[in-house]
């Protein structure tokens, strides 16, 4: 975009962005990847930045988009059985086990048996 386009809002950013023809025919995204891009800046980055002129975009602007994101959420409840309610926690290890560190013996046959080979 170069620094020309510096004054230009967000929501133009996001459009330059989501068109395709701004990507070499090689390297042009598949309509389900280019898909999830419209959608997923139409959902998450235009409302953040869409009125934001380029140079005034920061990174605050960015953590919240992130922010605003999908995210995993795992209840361990349904994996594991182990339920918050009325339960004693999990269990707790004090000390963590290490590995022995393993013994080398050497073997030296005394001085007579030495001779003899």
């Amino acid at each position: 975009m170069g620094a020309a386009n510096m004054t230009k809002t967000g929501a133009e950013l996001i459009a330059w962005y989501l068109n395709l023809d701004r990507l070499p025919v090689s390297g042009r995204w598949s309509r389900r990847h280019a898909d999830n891009q419209r959608r997923l800046c139409q959902r998450f980055a235009v409302p953040v930045i869409g009125a934001v002129a380029c140079q005034d975009i920061t990174v605050s602007h960015t953590q919240k988009i992130v922010n605003a994101g999908v995210i995993a959420v795992m209840d361990v409840s349904e994996l594991t059985g182990y339920s918050r309610a009325g339960a004693a926690g999990p269990n707790v290890t004090d000390v963590a086990r290490v590995n022995p560190v393993p013994v080398v013996v050497t073997i030296v046959p005394p001085a007579d048996v030495a001779r003899r080979l």
